[in-house]
């Protein structure tokens, strides 16, 4: 069984992550913890389209109890606003007292170096969520990367900045969108350099619907699954006819000599039927061993 065979069936069964910590500086991979448990990298898509505000910034000055009003912590000089109340402040930098998340050493560290940090405030974890936290990406720290929700790793700062202003301009006045989560394709994995068991979290939009209609076809097993796991969320009678013709795929687990192997494309095909509420016979989903 390929890698990417193995983690379409492991999402399916396991779909767990880990938490995304408070603050991300880079956006660096979380390490695996178990073998059940995938590695989580943030996708700029989602944080743009989760957060209610998003800025460019550069800190200026750090805070004293005499300089700035409460809640702040840093003077900045707003190069943009990509989103939020106030609308784009494109036409010139303005200066302003701003709260960022991060250590006193971090902050001044960043004000020394005059870093330009792209700022995703009270972001929720999607509509429902009443949690809110704040994501920093340090454009100008060294090793910068950046996930777009189609599988794109950036490493040029602007090319981050268009890359969540097209995700903004995509959904506009969208705040707290469903979410679902998709394993990192091979370049990408290769592009950010883990080897690790590695998700996403991408907006559930008919972007995603696209890309699952097209990786249906995939020669990969593994994206071939997780595209059968995402059309789900999107019901409609084609979407139901594609499902249909992967009720006799052929990709089996590997679980060696002895054990039970799952035709895991036909699991994720029917259980997204079964989501549906398409009536459909269930496929063989499972091959015993053989016995001697």
């Amino acid at each position: 069984m390929s890698t990417g065979s193995l983690r379409g069936w492991l999402c399916a069964r396991f779909p767990a992550k880990l938490a995304l910590p408070g603050m991300v500086v880079i956006l660096q991979l979380v390490p695996s913890v178990g073998a059940q448990t995938p590695a989580y990298v943030p996708c700029i898509d989602t944080l743009a389209v989760n957060s209610t505000a998003v800025s460019v910034v550069v800190i200026t000055d750090l805070c004293t109890p005499t300089t700035c009003g409460r809640g702040s912590n840093v003077i900045v000089n707003m190069e943009e606003q990509l989103k939020g109340s106030s609308g784009p402040a494109r036409s010139a930098v303005s200066r302003v007292s701003f709260s960022i998340d991060a250590p006193a050493a971090t902050l001044a560290g960043w004000k020394a170096g005059a870093n330009r940090l792209l700022v995703f405030d009270h972001v929720r974890n999607g509509p429902l969520s009443s949690t809110e936290s704040q994501k920093v990406i340090d454009l100008s720290a060294h090793g910068l990367k950046a996930l777009t929700a189609d599988m794109r790793v950036l490493f040029d700062p602007e090319q981050i900045i268009e890359g969540t202003r097209r995700a903004i301009g995509r959904h506009p006045n969208v705040y707290g969108m469903l979410t679902f989560s998709e394993n990192l394709s091979a370049e990408a994995a290769r592009a950010l350099g883990t080897i690790a068991w590695t998700v996403t979290d991408v907006p559930l939009d008919s972007d995603l619907e696209q890309r699952a209609q097209s990786a249906l076809y995939s020669r990969e097993d593994g994206q071939r699954a997780e595209a059968a796991r995402a059309l789900g969320h999107f019901p409609s009678e084609d979407n139901a006819s594609r499902l249909r013709r992967l009720l006799d795929d052929p990709a089996l687990s590997n679980n060696g000599p002895g054990n039970v192997n799952i035709y895991f494309v036909r699991q994720a095909a029917y259980a997204s039927l079964i989501g549906m509420g398409v009536t459909v016979l269930e496929p063989v989903l499972k091959k015993e061993p053989e016995r001697h």
